[in-house]
């Protein structure tokens, strides 16, 4: 899946200037439309280049973009490869929500409300986005209840 916040690896392309900072995009057929199915409230936007899918594919892209309330736009398919940053975007393009963070106060209640002890991972100057990845997967698996990232210095 390709994603603008991970410019890194095969298919992820460079930020374009344009975009608005923390801006997210996924691109392709298969991620999008899992990203509809899955997590429908984290997609904002919806581009595609119409005559580029194939009907049955559009048909459940566009119904389920409706049930989730999420904007449509045809725009030309150039534009669609600058949002991708080149990459293989099928003809659809999905802007994604930014992110929302916790509080340090929201985990540490979490962590009580668990019965367990709390564990909470806090880094400092993590630079490269897969090494952060990795961190929180890793949190994540040993059952953290969250990891402070720095607002500033900071992938």
């Amino acid at each position: 899946m390709g994603r603008k916040d991970q410019p890194r690896g095969p298919g992820h392309g460079a930020a374009e200037p344009s975009r608005a900072a923390g801006e997210r995009y996924i691109w392709g057929l298969g991620p999008v439309l899992e990203a509809l199915r899955a997590h429908p409230e984290d997609v904002d936007r919806l581009a595609f280049a119409e005559g580029q899918l194939a009907s049955h594919a559009a048909a459940e892209l566009l119904s389920r973009a409706r049930e989730a309330g999420v904007r449509v736009e045809r725009v030309p398919r150039e534009r669609l490869a600058g949002m991708a940053g080149g990459g293989v975007h099928q003809g659809v393009v999905a802007t994604l929500r930014p992110y929302a963070y916790a509080e340090l106060e929201d985990l540490l209640a979490a962590a009580e409300a668990s019965g367990r002890p709390p564990l909470v991972v806090v880094l400092d100057g993590i630079q490269d986005p897969q090494n952060l990845g990795a961190i929180i997967r890793s949190a994540h698996a040993l059952g953290a209840h969250g990891v402070v990232i720095p607002k500033d210095r900071a992938a």
